[in-house]
């Protein structure tokens, strides 16, 4: 996680922190002034890198914008103090101020366009830098050195030279220092939390591959005829080794370690090929630097990007599916609800409210699909039907009342329905008359089951509201002759049932062909 732009809190009270910035500023600028002077100047007295505007650039790129006015009198002080050796003072002002503008153009331009909080995390950001720090607010600082340079006294004729001494050793201090302080900073939490043992062994690798390279290229460089410019792309492998493991880090890191082996070997060991001129030398290490520089962080931020968009993509990716899932158990749950919403209708549709049976319409229909599957398969399996009938219920609503015989109805369902076998149906047909159906049943069962039924209701006891009801049943049934259709069936059960109302009540009566599907003298 990159650091946020202010901190809540500060170690620091508020008016410390200015000056604090002040001071780490101005040393971080010496130091890098005192390297340029010391470290990066040819034995021909040629400037490479000028490591102190990439300083001040990195800080007001880091800093908030009501931080900025501490870092004007630290460049200057730090200007000043690392010119006075060599030039009169009012140079080194004006030099302090030229860098000022410069890192002050830059960074506004930058931060104008790229948001108030900059960082080396996008590869349009890497190019708003690089197109207003080494190529604009550089080369328009130049422009305005080489103008001290002639008031110096310089000749006339050498302003260009040194307008393209101080934009090279600017920019290619930006372009090296600047990355390589920002994410240091930025970054500074993730890097830590990522870097483990085998990071560490890796990161060291690639460093003694760039400094193994680097004693290689211009120790060959040196001694022979083999052109140095050719011989120094050997340096970028490692360096786009380090930019596709470690982002713009460490190919920021890689060229920095690159540049200070290759300014090194420059100025200390003189290292030019020979009869190659010191400024043609200088020169074609400068535009390598940039270019492994440009290249090298352009790679890390190009493949942060393409992590970024894959890691969004994945995110995409993870977020539809999860969506999809909730979609699809949405639709499962809706699914479920109307299938039983479709299951309560259906038992609505087919169940009597009052006994919890089947109603007349859905007894119906399950008894003409199995008259209709008899038919269709020439089955010989036996079908039988019952009617029961209440004895006397009109006196039970009369003298105990409806609820009673509500009451009454129900538990005699109850009945019925433990006292028949789990493929028969039961229906209420109407009023107090109950069918049931019994498949697979010839006129010898239908007649027992019947009789089972008719002792069952006898036996059973109808307790309303304290007081003892005597309940029985007629029961009339038919059995199935093969030919004849639901509703003839039901009308020969009624004619039995009749017959039982008529001789007595409490009794079977049945109509029983003398052959019937099921009945052993129809196999004989």
């Amino acid at each position: 996680m990159s650091r946020p732009l202010e901190p809540t809190t500060s170690a620091f009270p508020d008016w410390l922190t200015g000056p604090l910035i002040g001071i780490v500023v101005a040393a971080g600028y010496f130091v890098g002034a005192w390297l340029g002077v010391t470290q990066t100047i040819s034995p021909e007295g040629k400037a490479i890198i000028w490591p102190p505007n990439a300083v001040a650039l990195a800080a007001l790129l880091l800093l908030p914008r009501h931080r900025w006015p501490w870092v004007i009198p630290a460049v200057l002080l730090a200007e000043i103090a690392a010119d006075l050796p060599a030039f009169p003072l009012w140079s080194a002002v004006a030099f302090g101020l030229i860098n000022l503008f410069e890192v002050f153009l830059a960074a506004t331009l930058i931060r104008w366009l790229s948001g108030p909080r900059f960082d080396f995390d996008s590869l349009s950001r890497g190019a708003c830098f690089l197109l207003f720090g080494p190529l604009l607010a550089a080369t328009l600082a130049a422009f305005l050195g080489a103008g001290v340079y002639l008031a110096l006294g310089k000749e006339a004729s050498a302003y260009f030279a040194y307008w393209q001494m101080w934009w090279f050793g600017d920019a290619l201090g930006l372009l090296i220092l600047t990355p390589l302080l920002v994410v240091a900073v930025r970054q500074f939490d993730e890097l830590r939390t990522r870097w483990n043992r085998a990071r560490a062994a890796e990161a060291i690798a690639v460093a003694a591959l760039v400094i193994t390279l680097g004693f290689l290229v211009h120790s060959v460089g040196s001694g022979t005829r083999i052109s140095q410019p050719l011989s120094q792309i050997l340096l970028l492998p490692p360096v786009f080794w380090a930019a596709a493991r470690f982002g713009v880090p460490g190919a920021a890191s890689a060229v920095a370690l690159a540049a200070t082996v290759s300014i090194g070997f420059m100025v200390h060991w003189d290292s030019l090929p020979p009869g190659l001129a010191p400024e043609t030398a200088i020169l074609a290490l400068q535009e390598f630097l940039a270019v492994a520089a440009i290249v090298g962080v352009g790679l890390g931020l190009m493949l942060g990007d393409l992590r970024a968009s894959r890691e969004g993509l994945r995110a995409a990716h993870d977020e539809l599916e999860r969506k999809n899932r909730e979609l699809e158990e949405r639709v499962a749950e809706r699914t479920q609800a109307l299938r039983d919403a479709n299951q309560r209708l259906e038992a609505i549709a087919s169940t009597d409210a009052l006994t919890g049976i089947a109603n007349r319409w859905h007894f119906l229909e399950v008894a003409q699909r199995e008259v209709h599957r008899r038919h269709e398969a020439d089955s010989g399996s036996g079908l039988a039907l019952l009617m029961l009938d209440l004895d006397h219920f009109k006196q039970v609503n009369d003298t105990y009342g409806h609820p009673a015989g509500d009451h009454v109805l129900h538990t005699l369902a109850l009945t019925i329905r433990d006292n028949i076998r789990p493929l028969d149906l039961c229906g209420r047909f109407g009023g107090e008359e109950f069918l049931i159906l019994l498949p697979e049943a010839d006129g010898e069962t239908t007649r027992a089951v019947a009789e089972r039924l008719r002792e069952a209701v006898a036996a059973t006891r109808f307790e309303y509201q304290g007081q003892q009801l005597e309940v029985t049943v007629s029961v009339g049934l038919a059995v199935w002759d093969g030919q004849e259709d639901v509703d003839e069936l039901i009308q020969r059960a009624d004619t039995a049932l009749y017959r039982a109302k008529h001789r007595g009540r409490n009794r079977v009566e049945g109509d029983i062909p003398e052959t019937s599907p099921g009945d052993p003298k129809a196999s004989a």
